[in-house]
């Protein structure tokens, strides 16, 4: 957390507006400044900058070489591979406190999926490879969730990404303390509906640990644990699979309301299932019924609320 209290989350610099890129310029990315900057507090960082380059600078390429990929700079020659590395070094402990990490696209430090790889005669021959320094921080941080700012311009990623960042930001807050197996059972008692409506498979591989948790010690237990929720967080839900959580959730008030609010509710669910209305819709209607009719359990879920309403981003899913 920074000192705000705002969850802290990684940004490349260039798109706060810095002007740190190669040519002195930069990308500002509305979205990220104007209204995720309301939400996190943005750390800005340059890995090329920082790692002694200078503004302006020579562009830089991934090449691939006999000793793997590297980030040379054609017009010198200038191989800056480890140097991009050495950053990370440097912010270690910052990103460690971190809650996610927003990336400038096509990037050769910091490029997530869509960055060239050129061959030694320049000549293109990977499209989706990664820049060195995110390469290097998705490894050393592989729960970490991680986007490119532009691909938040879709709705999906943007939910999934905000989505984890919020979900790890409450594990990392909980972590702190001598968390007990029971803790972490309450942490995914919240979580439950939000897992199977993006993974059945991490559902039931989740429950299966859970169900033996008895047998394995703390440490073991978190370790498997956040792996299998952060990676199962990171599949996308769909219409789908989230009209199949909307069900069972009705399966709570099927011997509440009335059979008026239940086809009520059903048709609501079905006409979200096929995309004619988005997902705030049947879980407003269902939050309106639990407000009239009380459920404990139900009220624990983060499926209702699982990031601040204000970011609209169920109205666009």
């Amino acid at each position: 957390m920074a000192a705000n209290n705002k969850i802290s989350v990684g940004i490349s610099s260039c798109l706060l507006g810095n002007q740190v890129r190669h040519d002195g310029g930069h990308k500002r990315n509305i979205f990220c400044v104007e209204t995720l900057g309301k939400w996190f507090e943005l750390q800005p960082i340059c890995p090329e900058l920082e790692a002694g380059m200078g503004v302006p600078r020579p562009s830089i390429q991934l090449i691939q070489s006999d000793s793997g990929i590297r980030a040379i700079a054609p017009k010198t020659g200038q191989d800056v591979s480890d140097n991009l590395r050495t950053v990370l070094d440097t912010h270690q402990e910052d990103i460690a406190r971190m809650s996610g990490y927003i990336f400038i696209h096509k990037s050769p430090s910091c490029g997530v999926f869509r960055t060239r790889i050129y061959n030694t005669d320049n000549n293109v021959v990977k499209q989706n490879g990664r820049g060195i320094y995110a390469h290097a921080l998705m490894k050393r941080f592989p729960l970490l969730p991680v986007e490119e700012a532009d691909r938040l311009n879709d709705a999906v990623l943007r939910e999934n990404f905000l989505l984890r960042v919020y979900a790890y930001h409450e594990w990392q807050s909980i972590n702190k303390t001598a968390l007990r197996k029971k803790d972490v059972l309450d942490f995914y008692t919240q979580y439950k509906y939000i897992m199977l409506a993006h993974s059945r498979r991490h559902y039931k591989e989740i429950g299966q640990l859970l169900s033996k948790v008895d047998e394995i010690s703390i440490e073991d237990l978190k370790t498997r644990f956040i792996e299998l929720f952060m990676t199962g967080l990171a599949k996308h839900a769909t219409r789908g699979t989230h009209a199949n959580v909307l069900f069972h959730l009705q399966g709570y008030l099927k011997h509440k309301i009335d059979k008026a609010d239940t086809a009520s509710l059903t048709a609501l669910i079905t006409s979200y299932q096929v995309g004619h209305i988005p997902l705030i819709t049947p879980i407003t209607m269902i939050k309106h019924h639990l407000q009239k009719y009380p459920d404990a359990y139900l009220e624990k879920q983060k499926y209702f609320d699982p990031y601040p309403a204000q970011l609209g981003l169920q109205s666009h899913i």
